[in-house]
C-alpha cells in the first residue's frame, strides 16, 4: 500500500469515527447561571417583570445601536418585544408565565442560536434573593449534538454579564417600603408588645 493510499484511509477512517460521536451526542442544550442577590424579590422584579427595563441587562441587547420595538403588552404573560443590530443580530423575546415576584418564564428566538425557552425564579434567601436563570433549546442539524455541547462555552459568558447586571440594578433599587395598614389592630388597653393590660 502506498503512503498516500494510507494517509487517506487514516483520514476517513478518524472522519467516520468523529461523525459516528458527533451523531451520538445530545442535540438538546441548557444553560443556567444563579446567583444570590442583595436585594430583595421585588427589586429584582423591578427590572425584570416589565419587558422595557430589559434593555439595561439583557444581553441580546447590549448593542448600544440595538432598535427595539415593544409589543403592545410589556408586563405579564404575553409581555414581548422583537430587537435588531448589527452587532447582536435579531431575535424575538416573550413571556409565557409571570408569578410575580417570584418567577418569569419565557420564549426567545435569536437569529444565531435559534429558539429556546427558559425561566428566571427568585426565592428568599438571608436578607436578599437567590436568582437563577435558565436557557435551553436544541440545535438541530448533523453537526447540532457538538453545537450544543460547546454552547456554555460560547455564550455562556453572556450570560454571566446580564445576570451581573440585573444584580446591580436591583441592588441599586430602593427596598420596598413595607406598609401597616395590614397589621392586626390592637385592642384598647393592651400592651403593643404583647403585656396584658394592668389589673385594677
Amino acid at each position: 500500500m502506498k503512503g498516500w493510499q494510507a494517509i487517506l484511509i487514516a483520514a476517513v477512517t478518524i472522519f467516520g469515527a468523529f461523525m459516528a460521536v458527533a451523531l451520538g451526542l445530545p442535540k438538546q442544550f441548557r444553560i443556567e447561571r444563579s446567583v444570590l442577590v442583595a436585594a430583595p424579590m421585588e427589586s429584582v422584579w423591578a427590572h425584570l417583570g416589565d419587558v422595557r427595563q430589559h434593555q439595561a441587562w439583557a444581553p441580546w441587547l447590549s448593542d448600544p445601536a440595538t432598535t427595539v420595538t415593544w409589543g403592545d403588552t410589556t408586563t405579564g404573560q404575553g409581555a414581548a418585544y422583537t430587537w435588531a443590530s448589527g452587532g447582536s443580530g435579531s431575535g424575538a423575546f416573550t413571556v409565557s408565565s409571570a408569578n410575580e415576584p417570584r418567577r418569569l418564564d419565557y420564549a426567545v428566538s435569536i437569529d444565531s442560536i435559534g429558539d429556546a425557552t427558559g425561566w428566571f425564579e427568585a426565592t428568599p434567601e438571608g436578607d436578599g434573593s437567590r436568582v437563577t436563570w435558565r436557557f435551553e433549546g436544541q440545535n438541530d442539524g448533523l453537526l447540532g449534538g457538538v453545537v450544543s455541547m460547546m454552547m456554555d462555552r460560547l455564550v455562556g459568558q453572556a450570560f454571566d454579564e446580564g445576570l451581573a447586571n440585573l444584580t446591580a440594578l436591583a441592588e441599586a433599587t430602593p427596598r420596598p417600603v413595607v406598609s401597616n395598614d395590614d397589621a392586626e389592630p390592637v385592642a384598647a388597653g393592651t400592651d403593643p408588645g404583647g403585656a396584658m393590660p394592668p389589673l385594677p
